[in-house]
């Protein structure tokens, strides 16, 4: 999928890599679509997926893609967790897991990508440098309270 005007961040990259090709991850989806899995979904940057959207993943059946909103990447600690949140969104597309948006099936490869983090990962926190950040990108953005 092309995203306009975003970029390939090759640090991130490496990090959704080493979250996605963990033995416990890779076996789970190996085991539930029965495919190999050479790639894992590419990151990629934008200015902004929305004043709220730190992330999103695209999904089809030639690629998945996960976007992050730049504003978040002033935040090493909540930019990781919403790669592994957009992960377990990937996963739940690639093994066809049931249970809505952020149900039973995202839990359950929630618990795959984050096992000690999942419940903090589930959503994204407005620190005051996120915020900030935000402020230049969505200038009537509320701070948002978790």
């Amino acid at each position: 999928m092309v995203i306009k005007n975003a970029y390939h961040d090759h640090k991130l990259q490496k990090y959704s890599d080493s979250i996605f090709f963990k033995d416990a991850v890779y076996n789970f989806v190996f085991n539930n679509n029965k495919t190999i899995i050479k790639d894992s979904p590419s990151i990629y940057i934008s200015e902004t997926c929305g004043s709220a959207i730190a992330g999103q993943v695209w999904c089809n059946a030639q690629y998945i893609d996960i976007e992050l909103s730049a504003w978040i990447l002033v935040d090493t600690k909540q930019t990781q967790g919403v790669i592994r949140h957009e992960l377990a969104h990937a996963i739940v597309f690639m093994c066809k897991l049931k249970g809505s948006q952020h149900g039973r099936g995202f839990t359950q490869a929630l618990k795959l990508t984050s096992p000690r983090l999942f419940r903090r990962d589930r959503h994204w926190r407005d620190t005051s440098a996120v915020y900030m950040e935000r402020k230049k990108y969505h200038p009537k953005t509320q701070l948002l309270v978790s």
